[in-house]
């Protein structure tokens, strides 16, 4: 039933969220970590439902930060020994962030 469904669902994730908070506490800040966990964290929800085991899911642990300061400026970070900037880099971030949200807008009718 949809309220046994539902307890279930409260009851995992009850037991997991703590952990989940604790595994992101140790990586930076950055949306990369939510969209690429969000795939396997459905998953793994699903599956807790239906009662299999979870997959256990390890995050990217150095990611390239791309940040936008304004003015078509960006700076560029990789872990501790690469950073770059400079309006090109936006150029780059702009490319790369277009690229991303059209796989979630191509079948969004326009407001003409």
């Amino acid at each position: 039933t949809s309220s046994s469904t539902s307890n279930s669902v409260t009851q995992w994730l009850n037991q997991h969220c703590i952990c989940l908070s604790a595994l992101f506490m140790q990586y930076a800040k950055a949306g990369v970590h939510a969209v690429r966990a969000g795939p396997p964290l459905a998953e793994n929800i699903w599956r807790a439902l239906v009662g299999e085991s979870v997959k256990p899911y390890v995050p990217q642990s150095n990611i390239l930060g791309l940040v936008s300061t304004g003015d078509k400026y960006a700076i560029a970070s990789k872990g501790s020994y690469l950073s770059m900037e400079g309006k090109w880099m936006w150029s780059w971030k702009d490319r790369i962030d277009r690229s991303w949200m059209a796989q979630y807008t191509k079948d969004i009718p326009d407001k003409a």
